[in-house]
């Protein structure tokens, strides 16, 4: 005998209904994506030379003589200055989470020169070393680097306004100079401005393997267009100065190895939708 006719009625209607329109529906997901992007990476510190000899060289008679019995004492650093990046990105998503993607990024950069004369000597006005110092501070080279990887792309909610995303690649930098090599100035008896090496790289290294996490948010803005803010950390390698050179030679050879580091950056992207996988329309 059933009791309660009401809630077994209720029951078997709920279940007989279909599902809602809202229910059912998923909206369209981008599955080819090309995005354009820009951005700002911080600067960092590379190298420091500590009361490091170095030959006094005199300017006479408009010829160059360097001294070996005595030496000046410099303080010489390097860093790599704040700058701005500009990239392009091809996204492939497979499936609503997981996606492939290469990229490639010109990374613009640039290496700033300190110099202090820490002992010479004030009454030889010949000496061109303190010219030669001052002419290396503040000396800004351009280094400007190019960066081409591949890897993989996460994201949490594809469906949805905003979607949260992490990304893993690997590639390389190639770099259009050393990070070691320092000249200075010095002015000839003409007025005119002479180039001189006081730190010299023989083996300078151009180009060297990368890897790079990224964090970000896309965030839709129409049906063919995405906004993308991102943040990443790019670990490669640059060459520093590992300790004090020969004060005999000239230019300076001082011992310098390779080592990895973090350099962050934080960029807006455009995304360009390609192709979208469409969502359940029933």
């Amino acid at each position: 005998m059933i009791r309660h006719p009401f809630a077994l009625t209720l029951a078997a209607l709920c279940a007989a209904a279909p599902l809602s329109p809202a229910a059912a529906q998923t909206a369209d997901s981008p599955n080819l994506v090309l995005t354009i992007f820009g951005g700002f990476r911080a600067g960092k510190a590379l190298w420091t030379l500590h009361n490091q000899p170095f030959v006094v060289i005199d300017y006479v008679g408009g010829n160059l003589d360097s001294i070996s019995t005595q030496h000046d004492t410099f303080d010489i650093s390097r860093q790599v200055t704040p700058s701005f990046v500009l990239g392009l990105t091809a996204s492939y998503f497979r499936g609503p989470h997981v996606g492939f993607q290469a990229e490639m990024v010109f990374l613009g950069m640039s290496l700033d020169s300190r110099c202090a004369i820490r002992r010479f000597d004030p009454t030889d006005t010949a000496d061109i070393n303190p010219q030669l110092c001052t002419a290396i501070t503040g000396t800004s080279l351009p280094m400007s680097a190019v960066q081409f990887s591949a890897g993989m792309i996460l994201r949490a909610t594809p469906n949805k306004s905003a979607t949260p995303y992490l990304g893993l690649s690997g590639g390389f930098v190639t770099r259009a100079r050393g990070t070691i090599a320092t000249d200075g100035a010095f002015v000839d008896n003409a007025g005119g401005l002479n180039s001189f090496p006081v730190i010299a790289d023989d083996k300078a290294t151009r180009s060297d393997l990368s890897a790079q996490l990224a964090a970000g948010i896309m965030v839709p803005l129409g049906p063919g267009y995405q906004i993308r803010l991102e943040g990443r950390d790019v670990y490669t390698r640059l060459d520093y100065v590992s300790g004090l050179a020969d004060p005999t030679e000239v230019p300076l050879h001082p011992p310098h190895g390779a080592r990895y580091g973090h350099h962050l950056v934080f960029a807006v992207g455009l995304d360009v939708v390609l192709e979208r996988k469409r969502g359940r329309r029933y």
